[in-house]
């Protein structure tokens, strides 16, 4: 079997998989991990954070970003910018207030309405990463949807980051339990430095300075 079609299989059994979880199984998750993530020097050292609004069979991370906000932590929010070449960009938000202008775009993510204009931020400047998934696995490997807009953004930022002698953004996997599993099928993927579940915190390696 191809990498691809290993990768199609298991994005099947993840999405019928988290389609039987009841919905407050994903905010009690979101809760657990969040307390997790605080409780990191990655967290406790970042001034940036960018960070998912979670749909409906994803981990609720409004715990996670209210606690980011009192923190005093910017805060950033994934935007599609280019369906068709998989380009996004990540807008800053000050308040929960303003999710409740939001709306959801073609992928089901939840943006901010056509015209509202929110601050962007440029690839390379947000010290971590709160990164969605269907599966991960312990050494870091991650699948997501199969559009590549993280990949495409993490490959951008880190070589921001790079070109500056910086070590690159923390990149942290966040999901239920049962979406961790033995092997992730990988080819050109961006990998991981860090998994965060409900009863789960894993380090992997993160790039250096140069």
């Amino acid at each position: 079997m191809s990498v691809q079609m290993a990768k199609q299989a298991l994005r099947k059994s993840m999405r019928n998989a988290l389609r039987d979880v009841p919905v407050q199984h994903f905010q009690t998750a979101g809760g657990a991990i969040a307390s997790r993530v605080v409780e990191t020097s990655m967290y406790q050292n970042s001034n940036s954070i960018g960070i998912f609004l979670g749909t409906k069979t994803e981990v609720d991370t409004l715990v996670l970003l209210r606690q980011a906000l009192l923190d005093g932590k910017k805060c950033f929010f994934p935007v599609i910018t280019n369906l068709e070449n998989s380009l996004m960009e990540f807008r800053q938000i000050h308040s929960l207030d303003q999710l409740s202008s939001f709306v959801p775009d073609k992928m089901g993510v939840l943006c901010p309405p056509e015209g509202e204009n929110l601050t962007s931020e440029e690839p390379g400047e947000i010290d971590l990463f709160i990164t969605p998934g269907l599966a991960f696995d312990r050494q870091g490997h991650r699948l997501g949807k199969g559009k590549g807009f993280y990949d495409r953004y993490f490959k951008m930022s880190d070589a921001t980051r790079l070109a500056r002698q910086c070590p690159t953004s923390y990149k942290v996997g966040v999901g239920l339990d049962l979406q961790v599993v033995d092997c992730v099928p990988v080819d050109d993927d961006v990998n991981l430095t860090d998994l965060v579940t409900p009863s789960l915190t894993l380090s992997f390696a993160r790039n250096a300075c140069l």
